[in-house]
């Protein structure tokens, strides 16, 4: 996973690099979460290791690598911040970062 400058707004929904930050809550526990797409995950990446990974720059709630990977063949996971704020602190620490 690598994050590359040039933040665009498009439909409510942030993306940067390698990462894409939805707005969306399900249901009244999860009001004022924010979920973060991040892609181009190495196969050694574990959910722990991206829980831990993040939860250095905010409080993270979950964290999750579907076993499926995207149609271009690479891994991808989610993780889920209690606040906005913290999920665009991970995405703007992330910036320029690979995950080896």
């Amino acid at each position: 996973m690598g994050v590359n400058s040039g933040a665009k707004s498009v439909d409510g929904e942030i993306a940067k690099g390698n990462c894409s930050l939805g707005y969306q809550s399900t249901n009244k526990e999860d009001e004022g979460q924010v979920t973060l797409f991040v892609y181009n995950l190495p196969d050694k990446l574990h959910w722990k290791g991206l829980w831990t990974l993040f939860s250095h720059h905010g409080d993270v709630k979950d964290a999750f690598i579907p076993k499926k990977r995207s149609q271009s063949g690479h891994r991808f996971g989610f993780v889920r911040f209690a606040n906005l704020v913290d999920a665009l602190r991970a995405l703007e620490r992330f910036d320029g970062v690979k995950i080896c």
